[in-house]
């Protein structure tokens, strides 16, 4: 494969992760750059959607004495933006989620609500970031990062908000590999990340872990590129035969998937 055309490519933890799931599948999309014939699958609209209700409440939402009433009161405002009950769910876990975390810091600074607004909101809130390793470009959206309480104010935990219909450890361990390259991503402003977490929103179940300190993004980046570099992608069968039974494809794909 070209250099010039592995240059071209803005590299990001969901295109890695599609690599891994079937090689002919990034083939289609990053080098010929065929989109999928097939509409936006459920699941993935569910998630964006929650996804822009969360962002919109840590933007437009203000704690005070009443935040338990506030909050349930704000689910009523906005909920009526979608017909998805999986969203309906997903967001009322979150908000639900807020109270606790709330009540929580209630205890720990004896209700200073200066203090706890510090801790409840996150300072980084939806963040595209980029970084540049030689030629090869990374970038990802960070959902959230909080402070940790008693720690460096720089010294933060990743949130990300999922919206598997199966929310557990095995599937928390799976995301880990995108946390990790997130902690990377995060340096460019300034924090430290020293937790990962995930809520899962349709199962409301909130799982952590502390970061891996050998981590290195840049030396997977690079080892990633050279796998690229390497493969032939011999199984490139004409656009009219694709066929693929797993990838979201579907019909388009070769490699394995018959």
């Amino acid at each position: 494969m070209s250099e010039k055309r592995l240059e071209d490519i803005r590299y990001s933890s969901s295109k890695m992760g599609s690599y891994e799931w079937c090689e002919q599948k990034f083939y289609i999309r990053e080098i010929e750059e065929i989109p999928s014939p097939y509409p936006l699958p459920p699941e993935l609209s569910d998630g964006r959607i929650s996804h822009n209700l969360v962002s919109d409440f840590f933007k437009n939402f203000y704690l005070d004495k009443s935040y338990e009433k506030d909050i349930r009161s704000y689910y009523n405002n906005v909920i009526n933006k979608t017909d998805s009950e999986k969203v309906k769910i997903c967001f009322n876990n979150f908000l639900e989620f807020q109270i606790l975390r709330v009540d929580r810091y209630k205890t720990m600074f004896n209700n200073n609500l200066e203090t706890i607004r510090k801790y409840f909101f996150p300072v980084i809130n939806e963040r595209y970031i980029k970084i540049k390793y030689t030629k090869y470009e990374f970038a990802g959206v960070i959902d959230s990062a909080f402070r940790i309480v008693n720690k460096n104010p720089n010294q933060v935990i990743i949130i990300d908000w999922k919206t598997d219909k199966v929310g557990n450890h095995s599937a928390f361990m799976g995301h880990i590999p995108q946390l990790k390259r997130y902690s990377s991503l995060i340096k460019r402003l300034g924090y430290d990340c020293m937790l990962y977490g995930i809520f899962f929103l349709f199962t409301s179940l909130f799982f952590k872990s502390v970061r891996d300190q050998d981590y290195n993004l840049k030396e997977e980046l690079l080892t990633f590129v050279r796998t690229l570099r390497e493969s032939d992608f011999k199984l490139r069968p004409k656009k009219e035969y694709w066929k693929c039974r797993i990838c979201e494809y579907k019909d388009l794909c070769g490699r394995g998937h018959l």
